[in-house]
């Protein structure tokens, strides 16, 4: 039986090598919450928290999401989930979306 931690760990690194494709300097950070470096995945621009549910669900807060804003500094801020059985996505803030998409 794979643990919830087990499963949050392998979809970190299922989420890292998505994205070193496109982001070579991408990495893993270490006992991530635990020491000084937060989050779950850091590139040059992007701060990541992941998260895997084998929910139908997932409930994101606003406390949550502010402590993921804080902590990312000069980064952007993202959240990629996973629900059970499915394709991570990401959510962003629309004015981060917008200034991707638009390179400013």
């Amino acid at each position: 039986m794979v643990t919830p931690n087990t499963r949050g760990k392998m979809f970190e690194y299922s989420v890292l090598y998505k994205l070193k494709k496109h982001f070579p300097e991408a990495r893993r950070v270490l006992l991530s919450g635990s020491l000084e470096e937060k989050g779950d995945i850091l590139t040059k621009n992007f701060f990541i928290e992941c998260k895997k549910t084998m929910h139908n669900s997932i409930r994101v807060t606003k406390e949550w999401l502010k402590k993921i804003k804080a902590q990312s500094g000069k980064r952007v801020p993202l959240l990629i989930f996973s629900l059970a059985y499915t394709e991570p996505y990401v959510i962003l803030s629309l004015d981060d979306f917008i200034s991707i998409v638009t390179k400013k």
